[in-house]
């Protein structure tokens, strides 16, 4: 799920014109085959196609969530240094360029 910049602006300043990545869920089976990998490799191209003037995606982790976390930098995305308070504990944000 995708939302434009009023969704993260009250977490997020990093001065770019960014989406939030907010949820992504593969069935458990079809976890492990590499579509999470494919399809979050595709999401910088795929944005920037569909949302003209987004240079930047943005998304959240729990920090207990080391799997989604891995999965997320194989992808290309990066920690940036932020942190919030989550409903379920400490989030790590990670971004990736379009």
């Amino acid at each position: 799920m995708l939302h434009g910049w009023e969704g993260i602006a009250d977490v997020y300043s990093g001065g770019s014109r960014a989406m939030l990545f907010r949820a992504f869920l593969i069935d458990y089976a079809s976890q492990r085959k590499g579509y999470a990998t494919a399809a979050l490799r595709l999401l910088p191209s795929f944005v920037s196609t569909r949302y003209p003037g987004t240079n930047e995606v943005v998304l959240s982790v729990n920090e207990e969530n080391s799997s989604a976390l891995r999965l997320y930098m194989i992808a290309g995305f990066q920690d940036n240094g932020l942190r919030r308070m989550g409903p379920k504990g400490p989030q790590k944000y990670c971004n990736t360029r379009c």
